[in-house]
């Protein structure tokens, strides 16, 4: 990871390569590309290399009275920020702005060939800018976690602010210590939990098999309508999670209509494409694009599972220390640096 980057070059850079005009950066590539660079900071009588990619900009706010007070030439600097959106300010309220531009450091690169991860955000271009200078590359999976880095015959590295890792080996610094946590479906409380739904889904699914489209979409408008008439006046919103409702009790009665309903508030625009066969009598080639009646099913039935689990912590935890392999997980993944959850990259 970051092998080009070892604090033994960026110290030959320091040594060799000479700073943009009047500046402390260094360039880290050919000197046109402005954006690259390096900036060696002194910090407790020891040097350490802040590897920059581009700049952050900083927002400075100042009253109208203090910028009154300003010269022309600095007033320029500045324009008006209404904060309170439309509201009508007087003129004692209004506050001016300008964006200082800063240094955006990437990683701290530390005399003991340790590399700190510091963005906030890793966008796409900071994962290229650090995979130049690396054999493997940076690259995002929302399923392992956020941000990774991955190098051919080796475990995923997980890749997060406040990270440290020394550069050679990997391993992670002692201030470092990290775990990531997954999560998969408990199956003894996932069946105990989904006894009640177990019977209706089964029964919906065998006779929703044997739907054809055309009776699918007919009878599906029916059950939108009968709701609409039942909440007529009641909002877009509200109505929304009535089909929920509704369907979660008709599934004692009719499994059929309670999984019609469910599958309309799960994907709304189901309901408009049954709305439209109904109303023209013709079904449009794309409409078949979308699935027979039991693909509507199965994906509704996929989406009122995951919720149930969720709601009856059917769900149980695995930690992964470094060094382990992280399995892809559907639900979400935790990263935890000393104790405290961190926001993924």
């Amino acid at each position: 990871m970051l092998e080009h980057l070892s604090y033994e070059k960026l110290n030959e850079v320091l040594k060799s390569v000479k700073p943009y005009r009047n500046t402390d950066r260094y360039p880290l590539d050919k000197r046109t590309h402005r954006g690259k660079y390096m900036v060696p900071k002194e910090v407790n009588g020891k040097m350490e290399f802040h590897v920059c990619y581009y700049w952050k900009h900083t927002a400075v706010d100042i009253t109208n009275a203090e910028y009154m007070m300003l010269s022309s030439e600095e007033q320029t600097k500045y324009h008006w920020f209404n904060q309170h959106g439309t509201k009508t300010l007087t003129e004692a309220e209004r506050i001016f702005r300008k964006y200082d531009r800063e240094p955006n450091p990437i990683v701290i690169i530390r005399d003991d060939n340790t590399a700190e991860f510091m963005p906030d955000y890793l966008g796409q271009g900071d994962r290229g800018f650090l995979s130049f200078f690396s054999h493997g590359y940076f690259t995002t999976n929302v399923r392992k976690g956020g941000g990774l880095y991955k190098q051919r015959g080796k475990l995923d590295q997980p890749v997060f602010k406040g990270l440290r890792l020394d550069i050679t080996t990997h391993e992670p610094h002692e201030s470092c210590n990290y775990e990531v946590i997954s999560r998969v479906v408990d199956r003894k409380k996932a069946k105990h939990v989904l006894v009640e739904y177990e019977r209706p889904f089964t029964i919906a699914e065998a006779m929703l098999k044997g739907y054809s489209l055309e009776t699918f979409f007919a009878d599906l408008n029916a059950m939108q309508n009968m709701v609409n008439d039942k909440y007529e006046g009641e909002s877009f919103y509200t109505r929304g999670d009535k089909y929920k409702e509704e369907g979660m009790d008709l599934l004692k009665t009719d499994e059929v209509g309670g999984a019609m309903l469910l599958m309309i508030h799960k994907d709304y625009s189901l309901a408009n494409r049954a709305e439209r066969y109904v109303r023209s009598n013709v079904m449009d080639s794309w409409a078949r694009n979308y699935g027979e009646p039991i693909d509507y099913f199965l994906r509704m039935k996929k989406t009122v599972h995951r919720e149930i689990y969720k709601q009856c912590n059917a769900l149980k935890e695995r930690v992964h220390k470094h060094g382990d392999h992280i399995p892809t997980s559907t639900w979400d993944v935790e990263v935890k640096l000393n104790g405290n959850t961190v926001k993924p990259y």
